[in-house]
């Protein structure tokens, strides 16, 4: 009986997600982010270098615009992975406006393509597992 309740304990706290499973695209995906639009501001300068992406369990976080927005991503069994968040810089300021970031792209062929973004700063990612 006790290790029955040991068991169920086990599989509670594993989750969704079995001891030691993980998804078919988890792993560090390396590459380069490359400005593909852009406004005035300075806050869309300097965003050209290279990027590391770890995946785990088929989900990431990336942080994006001035106040390090965190955009949570799910990454789907057939590749594509979509994430989106409501800048918080934005939703203080006197317009009280807000601005969404979104990733937004698939996994093809040992190739993650993805575009990070706004409507004012978008950048593109490809990026290989290694």
């Amino acid at each position: 009986m006790r290790m029955v309740r040991y068991a169920v304990v086990v599989l509670a706290l594993a989750g969704s997600h079995p001891l030691g499973a993980g998804g078919p695209f988890d792993g560090v995906w390396k590459g380069e982010q490359v400005t593909i639009r852009k406004n005035t501001s300075a806050r869309c300068e300097g965003l050209d270098h290279p990027v590391t992406v770890r995946i785990v369990n088929s989900h990431f976080k990336r942080s994006w615009g001035p106040a390090k927005d965190i955009i949570e991503v799910e990454v789907k069994p057939d590749g594509t992975l979509f994430g989106a968040t409501a800048s918080l810089a934005n939703m203080h300021s006197a317009r009280r406006s807000s601005r969404e970031y979104l990733v937004d792209g698939r996994i093809t062929a040992g190739v993650l393509e993805a575009e990070i973004g706004s409507t004012l700063c978008t950048v593109k990612w490809t990026l290989r597992r290694g």
